[in-house]
């Protein structure tokens, strides 16, 4: 399997490069051996790079809903190209049947993500960094933590089909990682911001350790988010925020909400990329915002810690 890593070329892009190095002075070739952009693929020998071979089949578009079924325990790679468009990239995780629970993560740029927003229970992120959360029924939990840790075959997307790699990986789960709920959590929503133009790819990678998860995956193309008028800050009540005058342009992330229109267990953000929490800059309260469908024409919306909307209801 592919190891990702961070890479330098000497031209702007992939395609018309002569070497690959690995420090950003140019100064040291990489190792021999096959490189890909995650749309083409060209073999390195002596430090120079051989001819471009487009591979179609190394990853997958954005946009494409992905369904598993972890018949054997295992974990599951996907690489999605996600183009050179800017915005947030709404990954969604969607159970089948009783949600046997599964572990989740994304990598971009070199960031882990893994922090959700569940359409039944709202927040939830492992505590631990840099690995992955975990969601399903508690009930279907089959011993993951006592059972860690795992040795378990790999199972790379490619063709539209996940296939047995023949190769291993050890997995370890602590129990912060464990955010599984009394039912299933629903359609569970993650946030990566993508500012820039680049990089193109985004790896996702679901450990299964029980046998029989099933799940779908989506990775969205990146896309503005859509704004809506709101307070700066929060108020401490209900009521206190609705005394105020919308004076910013916020942006929601939907999970039971609607684009422009923010709704229970959604997240919200200061930017149109999702990479700025407006909780984390102006902390958690009662925030109104104007909602042509509310009776007076405004709402209030109540923020968490983590930027996710935990209580809704409209002003008088």
């Amino acid at each position: 399997m592919a190891a990702f890593g961070t890479y330098y070329i000497d031209s702007p892009t992939f395609t018309t490069a002569t070497r690959v190095f690995t420090d950003a002075a140019l100064t040291i070739c990489a190792a021999d051996g096959l490189y890909s952009d995650g749309v083409h693929y060209r073999q390195q020998t002596g430090c120079l790079l051989g001819p471009v071979v487009t591979c179609p089949a190394c990853t997958t578009v954005c946009g494409t809903p992905i369904s598993g079924s972890a018949t054997d325990a295992g974990v599951y790679t996907v690489s999605f190209t996600v183009g050179t468009g800017t915005g947030a990239i709404l990954i969604t995780l969607t159970p089948g049947g009783t949600f046997i629970p599964v572990g989740v993560k994304a990598t971009f740029d070199s960031i882990v993500y893994n922090k959700f927003s569940t359409t039944n229970f709202g927040y939830k992120g492992s505590t631990a960094t840099s690995v992955p959360t975990f969601l399903g029924d508690t009930a279907a939990d089959c011993g993951i933590v006592a059972g860690s840790p795992y040795n378990l075959e790999t199972y790379p997307y490619s063709g539209g089909a996940f296939s047995a790699s023949g190769l291993y990986v050890t997995r370890g789960v602590v129990a912060g990682q464990m955010q599984t709920t009394v039912g299933t959590p629903g359609a569970s929503v993650l946030v990566v911001p993508k500012p820039l133009t680049g990089p193109i790819s985004l790896q996702l990678e679901v450990i299964a350790p029980c046998k029989n998860s099933t799940f779908t995956l989506a990775a969205a193309c990146p896309a503005n988010l859509t704004g809506f008028q709101s307070t700066l800050t929060p108020a401490l009540n209900s009521g206190a925020v609705c005394l105020l005058t919308p004076n910013i342009t916020y942006y929601n992330a939907p999970v039971t909400g609607t684009a422009g229109s923010p709704g229970m267990y959604d997240w919200v953000f200061a930017d149109v990329n999702g990479q700025f929490p407006v909780a984390t800059s102006y902390g958690a309260g009662y925030y109104k915002w104007v909602n042509p469908l509310s009776p007076s024409g405004f709402s209030w919306f109540l923020l968490d810690s983590n930027s996710v909307v935990i209580g809704e209801g409209n002003c008088p």
